[in-house]
């Protein structure tokens, strides 16, 4: 079965979501979709998961998975959606690495709005690699490092999404984060 509020995928036999602590029998459905009718509009069901919405806005299950709409007009898109509100309006520890390297203001948003504490590792790695990487403006020279950068800058990303913590080279093991 499927929570109602949440769409976490629940027990048969249990009486309470152990996600969201919804009460189950209300609006919730299983597989087959004989789950009971949405009569107070505490939640909705599809199965197939084209397209529902909710009365009271408190939610709904899509056991494919699509989309769903409460009465605010607000579109949820249930399929891989984290229900913890805890880190809502925070990056995970993949995005804020790779997001770091990009840019300047990358690296910024990834240190303000990221996970800073989860991707240490890689945002000193990001800071250190923007640092280095204005030596590129150096006439007749910036353009050898230029080419060693962009390596970095490869590199750097593919760790970062791999969330395999390998030190940059040349520069890696310079700490500016501490």
């Amino acid at each position: 079965m499927f929570c109602s509020k949440c769409g976490a995928y629940i027990d048969d036999n249990v009486k309470f979501c152990p996600n969201c602590g919804n009460v189950i029998g209300q609006g919730s459905s299983d597989i087959n979709g004989s789950g009971s009718p949405n009569v107070n509009g505490s939640g909705s069901s599809n199965v197939n998961g084209s397209y529902s919405s909710n009365v009271n806005g408190s939610g709904s299950s899509n056991v494919n998975g699509s989309y769903s709409s409460n009465v605010n007009g607000e579109v949820v898109n249930n399929r891989n959606h984290d229900y913890n509100t805890e880190n809502y309006g925070k990056m995970s520890i993949k995005a804020t690495s790779v997001v770091a390297y990009m840019t300047w203001i990358g690296f910024l948003v990834s240190y303000f709005a990221g996970d800073r504490e989860g991707a240490k590792f890689y945002m000193n790695q990001a800071l250190v690699f923007h640092v280095f990487r204005m030596f590129c403006l150096i006439p007749f020279v910036g353009w050898l490092w230029a080419i060693f950068i962009l390596i970095c800058f490869i590199l750097g990303v593919i760790w970062a999404a791999d969330q395999v913590p390998n030190e940059l080279p040349l520069i890696g093991r310079i700490r500016l984060i501490q």
